[in-house]
């Protein structure tokens, strides 16, 4: 058995195809040539921005690991793999090695198995394995925890660490390389997602490396630039630089895959998202979550922020978490609650703006008996072009499943 399974988060099957035959992106239509299942889940959108249900990619990608509905498994948010309480697909197939990087949501649980584990790092309680790939992660975790805060010299500092491991696997002349044309095109176009696009091309070369000439293995790698272009970026029936730019990077990915090939491929996307443009959705982020805590009063530890608008309140007690969710629950624009918010242990909130309205320069926050400006403390993200849909796809080079499956029943046919 040798697989690579493309976890291709959210991609749109339509957006594949129709701009592969645009711009020529011939190992993508190669892909596209392969059997196509159609899956589904039956969770549901349910309130404002999707807060009480599960159809997130953090929630059903739990599902496909673990071969089990959200019904069962009851993972919601980003972080709460701690929590799981059912195995996942390689720590149930103990004779086969694994190498996994960037699964979402996911742990390695010490399986001895799986050889290579780079974990999601929004996930914050798990480690890289080998411990080398650390030098990667916790560089990676800290950007993400202090959003880029950190002066220069200790971001050059966290570069060369990442490069000094990566540079074991992939040339320094092809890294500089990616380095440079990065900088170039984030120059031109001056948006993040070329910088994810790069990174996620460089680790997949690192990847492919380690897995080369490997026997008896399945390697799973996390690709999320689609997903967040699409959700930023995706204009209903037009074309669009920025998700070319996305697929281009993917199908040079493809394009590597088929320079040494000798395992069987698997394209997956979980779920899919579908276009809203005309909803008008409006994506708002916290400006700084410590901020506007300490505005409300709130006695907390620390902050998790977590992708976007979503984080963890680390709290001394049960009593300052009781606390602290009153607050947040009291918390009014035009007399609506903006968070959703969930206790998640004695010491642990979750919370996450639940706001997807216009909203104008003096329009205020009610605290009680104040008032602050809503966009002091918050700022406009993006109208949200692409939403999470019940259905996905997934494209196997061999035929392994049927023609319409529950996406949770993914690893049932990989065999």
């Amino acid at each position: 058995m040798k697989f690579l399974i493309l976890e291709l988060n959210e991609y749109n099957y339509e957006i594949l195809k129709s701009y592969s035959e645009k711009y020529n992106f011939k190992y993508i239509k190669k892909i596209l040539n392969y059997h196509h299942t159609t899956t589904y889940t039956k969770d549901l959108y349910k309130g404002n921005n999707n807060q009480e249900g599960f159809l997130d990619p953090w929630s059903q990608w739990v599902s496909i690991h673990t071969l089990k509905s959200s019904k069962h498994h009851k993972i919601k948010n980003l972080g709460d793999v701690p929590k799981l309480k059912f195995k996942q697909f390689w720590e149930m197939k103990k004779k086969i090695n694994f190498y996994i990087w960037g699964p979402m949501n996911a742990s390695r649980n010490n399986s001895r198995n799986v050889k290579l584990f780079f974990p999601d790092p929004w996930v914050f309680s798990e480690k890289a394995f080998p411990n080398n790939f650390n030098k990667i992660l916790n560089p990676i975790k800290k950007v993400i925890k202090n959003r880029g805060s950190d002066n220069l010299l200790q971001k050059t500092k966290a570069f060369f660490k990442i490069i000094s491991v990566i540079n074991e696997y992939i040339s320094f002349y092809t890294v500089i390389g990616s380095v440079i044309n990065s900088l170039i095109d984030y120059i031109k176009y001056k948006k993040n997602y070329v910088f994810f696009c790069h990174w996620e091309y460089l680790c997949f070369k690192v990847l492919l490396k380690i897995i080369k000439n490997k026997e008896n293995f399945i390697s799973i790698y996390f690709i999320n630039s689609l997903a967040h272009v699409q959700h930023h970026y995706w204009e209903n029936k037009k074309y669009n630089k920025e998700i070319k730019y996305c697929l281009k990077y993917i199908d040079k990915m493809i394009e590597d895959i088929y320079k040494n090939k000798d395992y069987k491929v698997i394209l997956v996307n979980a779920l899919s998202q579908k276009n809203s443009e005309k909803k008008q959705l409006c994506l708002y982020e916290q400006i700084d979550h410590s901020k506007f805590l300490n505005k409300l009063g709130i006695n907390f530890l620390k902050v998790e922020k977590l992708m976007t608008n979503d984080a963890y309140i680390f709290l001394k007690n049960k009593y300052e978490v009781l606390k602290c969710k009153k607050v947040l629950d009291n918390v009014k624009f035009k007399n609506k609650k903006i968070f959703h918010v969930e206790i998640i242990s004695k010491n642990k909130i979750f919370y996450k703006t639940n706001f997807i309205k216009k909203v104008l320069p003096n329009d205020v926050i009610i605290l009680g008996n104040n008032k602050i400006k809503f966009m002091d403390y918050f700022y406009f993200i993006t109208i949200r072009r692409g939403i999470h849909t019940q259905n996905g796809d997934i494209l196997s080079e061999i035929k392994l499943f049927p023609k319409r499956i529950e996406n949770h029943k993914f690893f049932k046919y990989v065999k």
